[in-house]
C-alpha cells in the first residue's frame, strides 16, 4: 500500500516501514520523526507560551508557542491553530516524538521512499534528515525545503511532485 506520514504521523510511518516493510509498497515522509529527532532543547523555546497558553488559553499564547516551529505568523493559518488546539486540548500523547529508529532496522525497508525534510526545523533539521536517509535508504528521493520550519505551505510543484510520485509507486 502506498503511504502517506507528516511530522509526528510520519514517524508512526517510519516506525510501520521498518516494522513490516513489505506491507508498504512505498511512502513519502514529510517534516518526518523518527530519522534524525533534534535534540529536545532545540524546542524549549515552546514551553514558557504553551504553559501561559494552558493557564490562560489566551489566543497570543497559543501562536507564540507555534512560532518555532512555523518561523513566521503567516505560516500560522486557521487550519493550522484548529489542529493544533484540538491536539494540545484534547489528544494525551507522550510528549516525545518516536524515536529514530537505528540503521539496522531502517535498511530492512527497501520499496520506494519520498522524503521532504524543512531546512530551519526545529524538530527534525532537514539537512541532517537527508543526510540519513541518503545513507539508509539508497533508493530513496529527498527534497531539502529551503528556507522553511515545520510549519510551512507547500508550493504547487511539491504538491504535484509527492502526487505524482506515489501515484506512479503505487501502480
Amino acid at each position: 500500500m502506498a503511504c502517506f506520514g507528516g511530522s509526528f504521523g510520519g514517524g508512526i510511518l517510519v516506525k510501520a516501514m521498518c516494522v513490516s516493510p513489505d506491507v508498504v509498497s512505498c511512502a513519502t515522509l514529510l517534516v518526518p520523526a523518527a530519522l534524525d529527532n533534534a535534540p529536545a532543547w532545540k524546542s524549549t523555546g515552546m514551553i514558557f507560551p504553551m504553559i501561559m497558553y494552558q493557564l490562560t488559553h489566551q489566543e497570543r499564547w497559543f501562536t507564540r508557542c507555534l512560532l518555532p516551529m512555523a518561523l513566521q505568523e503567516s505560516n500560522i493559518t486557521q487550519d493550522v491553530l484548529e489542529t493544533a488546539r484540538c491536539s494540545i486540548d484534547h489528544a494525551k500523547i507522550k510528549a516525545l516524538m518516536p524515536q529514530n529508529e537505528p540503521e539496522w532496522r531502517l535498511g530492512r525497508y527497501r520499496n520506494p521512499v519520498l522524503v521532504l525534510a524543512a531546512e530551519k526545523d526545529c524538530l527534525f533539521p532537514g539537512e541532517k534528515v537527508l543526510s540519513r536517509v541518503q545513507k539508509v535508504w539508497k533508493q530513496s528521493e529527498t527534497c531539502l525545503l529551503r528556507g522553511r520550519g515545520h510549519m510551512h505551505q507547500l508550493t504547487e510543484d511539491e504538491k504535484e511532485k509527492i502526487a505524482a510520485f506515489l501515484l506512479k509507486e503505487s501502480v
